[in-house]
């Protein structure tokens, strides 16, 4: 009975995502990228994933986790850059706050909105 009340929240959770995403990010009108940084005993690693890139940087065994965080969102917003002909709009999902509001803090920026 337990599972299956966690597989009815998760999937519960997982519309409720979608639904947001799609309401307030539609596909149509907005890239939408995915960040993850990480970090294991053998290094840091970084990643991005949208529809127009997929891209994954090992950064080293000395690198934190926020560290890779932050550079995630920099290799994302890179990407960006060469790609302006392929999008209007863009928003990067990253669970990491602390590193979105660094970067927001240092590249203030009229088309940069850190929610």
């Amino acid at each position: 009975m337990e599972k299956e009340k966690k597989d009815t929240l998760d999937i519960f959770l997982k519309i409720n995502a979608l639904s947001l995403l799609d309401n307030n990010y539609p596909e149509s009108e907005w890239i939408r990228l995915y960040n993850d940084g990480s970090k294991m005993n053998d290094g840091a690693g970084t990643g991005v994933h949208s529809r127009l890139l997929s891209q994954y940087v090992p950064m080293g065994k000395y690198l934190t986790n926020f560290d890779a965080q932050v550079h995630a969102i920099f290799l994302a917003v890179t990407n960006l850059q060469f790609r302006k002909e392929s999008f209007e709009k863009a928003v990067i999902f990253d669970y990491f706050r602390s590193a979105i509001e660094t970067i927001a803090l240092q590249h203030l920026s009229e088309s940069l909105i850190v929610i």
